[in-house]
């Protein structure tokens, strides 16, 4: 739902001397939309090594969204597709709170040949077999803003993580470095599990007034 600021305009008619004093009053309503732009820069592509399943370099994406209210409910998700073309969450994290940074785990699912649902999910876990999630891996990354706005970690009633966000008037950073070691037990190369094709997130923000 849209925010609007109400800017209320009094306008004053003074009548004739010589009359009795009066007073018109005529109340304006001037409805002011918020208005937000987002761009967004960053190293979105490298590669993986095979045999390690290191990054050749940190991903990394920068969300500078630009607003003249505060805006409280802004929603950063990262999402992959499983095998019956069915979107999952790629966030997990185990931190909880209103802060201005969390940690996380990031999915990423094959593009190519999509993991199960049971793949992806087995990545988010805290002991991860590397057996039991082919064609999906989870690396390990940052979050943080700036301009003294939160992010908060949450779950919604689909049961889909994101983070909710909340900037304030000005310009605001909503920043994502991804780590490039693999998540343990998400990655091996003596299983052969993980093909060679491009493995993929789709990370945006959603709820823009």
């Amino acid at each position: 739902m849209k925010l609007f600021k109400f800017l209320l305009i009094f306008i004053f008619f003074i009548a004739n001397k010589a009359q009795a004093d009066t007073v018109a009053i005529n109340n304006l309503l001037v409805e002011v939309t918020p208005t937000v732009s987002v761009d967004i820069s960053g190293n979105f592509t490298t590669n993986i090594d095979p045999d390690s399943g290191n990054l050749g370099a940190n991903l990394s994406i920068n969300f500078l969204v630009s607003s003249n209210e505060s805006i409280n409910n802004i929603q950063l998700k990262a999402m992959v597709n499983d095998s019956n073309s069915t979107a999952h969450s790629a966030f997990v994290s185990n931190q909880n709170g209103v802060s201005n940074q969390s940690q996380y785990y990031m999915v990423f699912a094959n593009n190519a040949y999509p993991p199960s649902a049971s793949a992806i999910n087995d990545c988010k876990l805290t002991n991860s077999n590397s057996l039991n999630n082919e064609e999906a891996i989870a690396y390990s990354g940052s979050l943080n803003i700036d301009n003294s706005g939160t992010v908060e970690y949450k779950t919604d009633e689909t049961n889909q993580t994101f983070y909710n966000c909340s900037v304030n008037e000005g310009n605001t950073n909503i920043s994502l470095n991804i780590s490039p070691t693999p998540k343990v037990g998400t990655y091996d190369c003596q299983t052969a599990l993980d093909g060679n094709n491009t493995f993929e997130v789709l990370v945006y923000l959603d709820n823009i007034p």
